[in-house]
């Protein structure tokens, strides 16, 4: 490739994203998306493509034209807010419920509601001024109950932690004299064989 070729190359990569972004804003693409995700809470392939797809979205650059729609209308037209808060409510329920079973969807809601909080730190001007409408009390209950939750949750080590030696009633293996760790029995079989 010549450097004319790499740059008409590079321009139609950009305006295929441009026009698709634009098909997106015009088939109310995400607003389905996020209707589906709610709709099949445990299609794990579903709930990725719609985080990857918002996760872009928000860290795309705002200057943007069709970038700017698009985010408005995630929270306008698909009413993200209002799903995640729907989605968290159907949690609460099926958690409560004999099986105690957390729903599929929650840990990509929370993810989004995280980029939901990065977007608002980054842009509250160009962004949060324009959507602050969809933020309500339910909102505010999610960030400090069911997010806080998580949060806390994901920080902590998986499995409680690394085993101590006291706890597995395990000797310190370190401390032992290699010669001494075979029984006469051991030591001879090791070396007849």
């Amino acid at each position: 490739l010549n450097q004319n070729s790499a740059y008409d190359f590079a321009y139609c990569l950009l305006w295929l994203e441009m026009f698709i972004r634009d098909r997106f804003l015009t088939f109310q693409v995400i607003p389905t998306l996020i209707d589906m995700m709610l709709s099949y809470p445990w299609n794990n392939f579903l709930h990725n493509v719609v985080y990857d797809i918002i996760q872009q979205l928000f860290n795309s650059d705002i200057d943007v034209a069709i970038n700017r729609k698009l985010i408005i209308s995630v929270f306008k037209d698909a009413h993200l807010v209002e799903a995640i808060l729907e989605g968290a409510r159907r949690n609460r329920i099926s958690s409560e419920d004999v099986r105690h079973i957390r729903l599929g969807y929650m840990g990509h809601l929370n993810l989004i509601a995280e980029e939901i909080i990065r977007l608002l730190e980054r842009f509250p001007m160009e962004i949060g001024n324009l959507v602050q409408d969809h933020f309500t009390e339910g909102w505010d209950q999610f960030m400090k109950e069911e997010l806080s939750e998580s949060r806390a949750k994901e920080s902590m080590p998986l499995a409680g932690g690394r085993p101590s030696a006291r706890r597995m009633g395990m000797q310190n293996w370190t401390s032992l004299d290699s010669a001494n760790c075979y029984s006469n029995n051991d030591k001879h079989s090791v070396a007849t064989s």
